[in-house]
Order: C-alpha cells, then sequence, then structure tokens
C-alpha cells in the first residue's frame, strides 16, 4: 500500500512536471527538509544515520597527527558554522565550547572494531555529532551525523585535510541523451508498471523481531580501470551508454539473488542532485531512487540491460525531481507521516546504495604522509543493508553495512560476491 500510495502521488504530478525543474514547497524551520529528516531518523534511535569517511595513511605519528586534525577542525567549524552546532527543535543550536579532546582522540582500536562501535552506539549529545579517531593501524576516521551534510558536503570538508586540496581524478563527462518525448513517455510508463509489479511479487528477507545488531563487511577494492574494460564490453540498442554505476548496481542485484535465492531484487538508491559540486548552500541535497530488478536468464547484458533501463529512466524523466519533491513537501505538511513512509519504504527493499565519486588520487596530509586509500560507509539505519561505493584513485570500494540476522553466512555471501565479479566478465 506505501508503494501503491507513492505510485499516485509520482503519477499525479507527472502532467504538470515532465519539462519543469522548478517545485516550491513549505519551510518548516530554519534548515531544509532534506537534512531536517535525518534529524528525526536520529532521534527515534540516537543512532540514525551516519557518515565514516576513513583514510588509510601511512605510518602516523600519533601527536603530531592529532595536533594536526584539531586545527583542521577548528578550520572546519568556522568555514562551516553548523559544525559548531547540535539540531534542537528543528534549529541549529550553537555549541558554546568545543571540547576538541572529546571529540578527536586516539582509540587503541583497529577500524574494524571502532566501526561496530560506530554502528551500534549513539555519539555525545553534548557536543557536536561529529569526531575524529585516530585508530592502531594508522587511519584517519570521521564519524559524523548525516544532518552535517551528505556525500558531497563531507568530500569537501576531506579535500581540506590534504596537503594538495585539488581535484585530480577527472570525472567523466555525464551522458547527454538524446531521446525522444515519446520515448520519455513510454519509458515513464514502463518502468512505474515494472516497479509495482515486481515490488508486488517479490519476497523481502524478512528481520527477526528480536534486538539487532549492525555489521559491516569489506566487499572489495575493485579496479577502476578493470571495471570500466568490463563496461566497455556491452553496449545499449538506444543512443544511451552503459555506466560504471550501472555495471555496480548489476553487480549488487546478481549477489543477493544468489544469496537469497530470488529472482526479483528491489533496491533503492540515494545520489547526490548538485548541479555544481562547489555549491554547499543546502547540507543535504540527494535524490531517492526506486528500483526493481528482474533475472530473466543467466546472461549479465540482461540483467544489466534491465538496470540500465531503470537508471535511464531516473536520468531522461522528471522521475527522481519529483519523487525528491514530493517526499520534502510531504515531510514539509506532516513530518511524522512522512519519517514513517520513509521508514517503510526503506524497510521494504532488499537494499540501499549511496554511491559517490571521490574526485582524490595520489595525495599527502600532513608533512608529506602518503593517502594509501579514501573511503566511506554509511550506518543502515532503518536498511537491511546498506551499500558505500567510493573511490580514490584507482580503488573502487564497496562495503556493506546490514543488519546481522540478514546475512546470517558472511562467507556464503563473500563467495556469493566474489561468483558474480566472476560471472560479470565472461
Amino acid at each position: 500500500m506505501l508503494l501503491v500510495q507513492m505510485l499516485k502521488l509520482l503519477t499525479s504530478s507527472f502532467n504538470n512536471m515532465v519539462f519543469t525543474h522548478g517545485m516550491s514547497f513549505p519551510k518548516r524551520s530554519e534548515i531544509t527538509p532534506g537534512t531536517c529528516i535525518f534529524y528525526d531518523l536520529y532521534q527515534k534511535d540516537k543512532i540514525g544515520h551516519k557518515i565514516v569517511s576513513t583514510i588509510d595513511c601511512e605510518e602516523l605519528d600519533i601527536a603530531q597527527t592529532l595536533a594536526f586534525i584539531k586545527n583542521k577542525a577548528r578550520t572546519f567549524c568556522k568555514k562551516y558554522p553548523h559544525f559548531h552546532c547540535r539540531i534542537k527543535e528543528k534549529n541549529w543550536c550553537k555549541v558554546e565550547t568545543i571540547d576538541y579532546d572529546k571529540m578527536i582522540f586516539m582509540m587503541d582500536k583497529s577500524k574494524n572494531e571502532i566501526m561496530e562501535m560506530v554502528l551500534n552506539n549513539p555519539l555525545n549529545p553534548e557536543l557536536p555529532g561529529w569526531q575524529f579517531i585516530v585508530t592502531t593501524n594508522n587511519s584517519i576516521m570521521l564519524i559524523c551525523d548525516h544532518i552535517y551534510g551528505d556525500g558531497a558536503f563531507i568530500a569537501n570538508m576531506i579535500r581540506e585535510m590534504f596537503d594538495d586540496k585539488s581535484l585530480n581524478n577527472l570525472p567523466e563527462k555525464r551522458e547527454k541523451h538524446s531521446i525522444s518525448l515519446v520515448s520519455k513517455i513510454w519509458l515513464f510508463v514502463r518502468i512505474l508498471f515494472l516497479i509495482y509489479k515486481r515490488f508486488t511479487l517479490s519476497k523481502k528477507a524478512q528481520v527477526p523481531l528480536t534486538p539487532v545488531t549492525n555489521k559491516q563487511i569489506c566487499l572489495a577494492p575493485l579496479s577502476l580501470l578493470h571495471l570500466k574494460q568490463i563496461r566497455d564490453r556491452f553496449s545499449c540498442k538506444d543512443n544511451t551508454h552503459i555506466s560504471i554505476n550501472d555495471l555496480i548496481h548489476t553487480i549488487i542485484v546478481k549477489t543477493n539473488s544468489l544469496y537469497f535465492k530470488k529472482d526479483t531484487i528491489t533496491s533503492a538508491a540515494m545520489f547526490n542532485m548538485r548541479e555544481n559540486m562547489n555549491d554547499l548552500s543546502d547540507q543535504n541535497k540527494i535524490g531517492y531512487i526506486l528500483l526493481a530488478n528482474k533475472l530473466h536468464d543467466n546472461l549479465p547484458e540482461t540483467l544489466l540491460g534491465d538496470v540500465h533501463e531503470f537508471m535511464t529512466f531516473y536520468k531522461t524523466t522528471p522521475a527522481t525531481l519529483i519523487i525528491s519533491k514530493i517526499m520534502h513537501w510531504y515531510y514539509s505538511w506532516d513530518s511524522v507521516k512522512a519519517c514513517h513512509l520513509l521508514k517503510s519504504l526503506n524497510k521494504s527493499v532488499d537494499f540501499i546504495i549511496s554511491n559517490y565519486m571521490f574526485q582524490y588520487k595520489d595525495k599527502h596530509i600532513q608533512h608529506g604522509i602518503k593517502v594509501l586509500n579514501a573511503y566511506g560507509t554509511v550506518t543502515p539505519c532503518d536498511a537491511n543493508q546498506m551499500y558505500s561505493v567510493t573511490t580514490y584513485g584507482d580503488n573502487v570500494n564497496i562495503y556493506l553495512t546490514y543488519k546481522e540476522p540478514i546475512i546470517s553466512d558472511v562467507e556464503h555471501f563473500r563467495n556469493c560476491f566474489d561468483e558474480t565479479i566472476k560471472w560479470i566478465q565472461k
């Protein structure tokens, strides 16, 4: 019923918004609905959505590193004043005195041990909702509540920690689609029908009604160059092209299909909607889309084509804009019901994926110490599985946070992922 409600809202708005990009909605507070909704999610369980950004480095001098980060943190708080605040009653309220020793410290644990703590424990409610932890295995971890910013926002913060603050990975140019109006309308109707039909038929993995523990798996760093070589083997019948995002989403769908023994996998994707990556006037500006992919046979090109068609739908029609604006409007009108709808949607899908490509490589921090890798992950919150895909240089890092009852056999899940990698290369 929730899906039907969402589709009705979506289709009723299509006639008025097919070729427009403007829609206003009332604001309930000083912060935008896209940020405020994360505050409401935090209020429920005091853990909410956290973004964890990790920088793996060459050997660190702990004392020098802590002094270096504290100096950077003071700069962050001046440049982004809300990092000196905490949200209370839907407004940013300044924390008068920040004790940086409580927010930036070394912990005698590995990053994996720290991550398990972060996934299941709240941040100090008396301090701003972020902290830096230096680990015993030469990593710097920024733990930050999602209310402070999305992937693009946090990536800009991380960039300021590097000796060279430039962007040095040239991103691929965004694909320009030349699809006719009739094709767009047909695609719009067809994908809405497939979402409705496949969500109705798909059987979701059920979480037992017992306390759950959030866990994390590092599935890979894959080679970006190798993924591009795999992608270039596939082609499309229309005027569009397979993307790296299409390929990664296909890999995750196939892995879930093998592990859960299902031929229909439903998912939601969250991604950056900033037209200008340097425009950080909104802390959170992300889109939300739904996918329902069916494995008709065991051919990689069939599933990849199905994923690509869904992604083309969201790129070439105003569906993403409509969904995001309707959710913001609904939240501004009734935040309780909107949060309930979003939570129910997140629980109804097999997985959620957040994909952010860092435009960084060959970086150094603190007197020339080399950065070996940089990546992010997000706590699952209401999702059964949350995949975080980030890049650093040639590394495509895929991390999964999940509810422990959902994936009971981690080794088998890893084997399904490895089998999928072999399958996509056939």
